[in-house]
C-alpha cells in the first residue's frame, strides 16, 4: 500500500507539473497540495476496504484496532478534503 500511495503521490504531482507547464496557471504550493489530497485519498479510502491488514499495524495494548483503523481513514480523508480548500490550511 506504501509503494501505491507513493505512486499516486509522484504520478498526480507529474500529470500537475506537466499541465502547469503546458495549460494552466497553478502554482507549485497547489501542485503539491493536489497531490497530497490525491494521495490521501487514497489511503483513506484504503482503511475501508482492507480494514483487517491495516488493523494489524495497531499496537495490542489499544483497544478497538478495527475502530482506530476506521477513524484514521475518516480523518485522513478529512485532512485530504481540507488540502483542496484555500481556506484550510496555512501557507
Amino acid at each position: 500500500m506504501i509503494i501505491m500511495a507513493t505512486f499516486i503521490l509522484l504520478v498526480s504531482f507529474t500529470v500537475l507539473f506537466i499541465l502547469k507547464r503546458f495549460y494552466m496557471n497553478i502554482t507549485y504550493q497547489k501542485i503539491g497540495r493536489f497531490s497530497m489530497s490525491a494521495m490521501l485519498s487514497f489511503i483513506g479510502i484504503s482503511h475501508f476496504f482492507i480494514p483487517s491488514n491495516l488493523a494489524a499495524m495497531v499496537p495490542p495494548f489499544i483497544p478497538f484496532p478495527i475502530t482506530i483503523v476506521y477513524l484514521t481513514g475518516v480523518v485522513e480523508l478529512l485532512f485530504a478534503i481540507m488540502l483542496l480548500f484555500e481556506k484550510t490550511y496555512k501557507s
